[in-house]
């Protein structure tokens, strides 16, 4: 089971450079430099949401520690969609 497991790591994390390679085909020239680390930027913060995400899971539980951060995601993303609308309309 693990070597299953690790083989769809394995392979999600070999597409991490062709997502870059299609992102930057995809930007104007431009803007590639500023999407690009927007990109990397993201990436880096992911992990900044591990320690908050921890300590509600060790004080409560692990179910509403990620029930919490998926309503809070989703309260950003309608904030977002709906209260924004002109960000739907935004060309590239």
């Amino acid at each position: 089971m693990t070597w299953v497991a690790l083989l769809f790591v394995g392979m999600g994390t070999s597409m991490i450079p062709m997502i870059t390679t299609i992102l930057q085909l995809t930007v104007p020239s431009e803007f590639q430099g500023r999407v690009l680390s927007l990109w990397y930027v993201s990436a880096g913060l992911m992990f900044v949401g591990a320690l908050p995400m921890a300590v509600v899971a060790d004080a409560l539980s692990w179910p509403i520690a990620i029930t919490g951060g998926a309503a809070l995601y989703l309260c950003i993303a309608l904030f977002l969609g709906l209260w924004r609308p002109h960000l739907r309309h935004l060309k590239a």
